[in-house]
């Protein structure tokens, strides 16, 4: 893969990592919860998760995914349910402040597992890299260009989080969200909500179509 290849696809996904979503309010909630080594670890493991799902689509297997309408249905309620159980955990936190807690091992592989799974369990990040790299992948492409592929789309998506954590952390945003923790985390709890049940939706109308 030649730089200016490179330097595209970085752009790209930088583009995409940027675009604000709920993986961004999970970060922010998880850093103010648990501090910055929870928001550190948040951002590293939705990277990995993005990672894989961009190893998948270099060697292809994605596309077979695609092909089978079956399984990428099951994906979605999959990431559907997923999203329910973290805004249903985030509505039941009340509207007490949050207050900041020592980090412990349970609290990072928490932090871990759930930014993994946000990414891992997203079937549009799927798509994306099903869109992005059939214009790149070819026949020809070594498994070198591949590997550098997805730990480019690694590296980006966790970076880009890192300074999400840095950003609200130094700016004086996570003292307010600290402050105001309760409201936020309950609207943030409906906005999850409300993107897994359009998830469903478009399933089902996917089905019966």
């Amino acid at each position: 893969m030649d730089l200016t290849t490179w330097l595209t696809l970085t752009g790209i996904l930088c583009l995409g990592a940027m675009s604000p979503g709920p993986s961004l309010g999970l970060v922010v909630q998880n850093t103010a919860k648990g501090g910055v080594a929870d928001g550190l670890v948040t951002s590293v493991a939705h990277g990995v998760g993005v990672g894989c799902y961009a190893l998948l689509a270099a060697l292809g297997l994605v596309v077979v995914i695609a092909q089978w309408p079956a399984l990428f249905q099951v994906m979605q309620l999959a990431g559907a349910a997923f999203l329910l159980y973290l805004g249903y955990r985030s509505l039941r936190a009340g509207n007490a402040p949050v207050v900041e807690k020592a980090s412990d091992d349970l609290s990072l592989w928490g932090s871990a597992s759930s930014g993994f799974f946000m990414a891992f369990l997203n079937p549009k990040i799927a798509l994306i890299f099903l869109a992005i790299f059939s214009q790149l992948v070819t026949p020809e492409t070594t498994m070198t260009a591949k590997l550098l592929m997805a730990l480019t789309a690694l590296g980006v998506d966790a970076t880009w989080y890192c300074l999400v954590v840095a950003m609200v952390t130094y700016s004086g945003a996570l003292e307010k969200f600290r402050s105001e923790g309760g409201f936020i985390q309950k609207a943030f709890g409906i906005v999850l909500i409300l993107i897994a049940l359009r998830v469903v939706m478009e399933v089902v109308v996917g089905a019966s179509a």
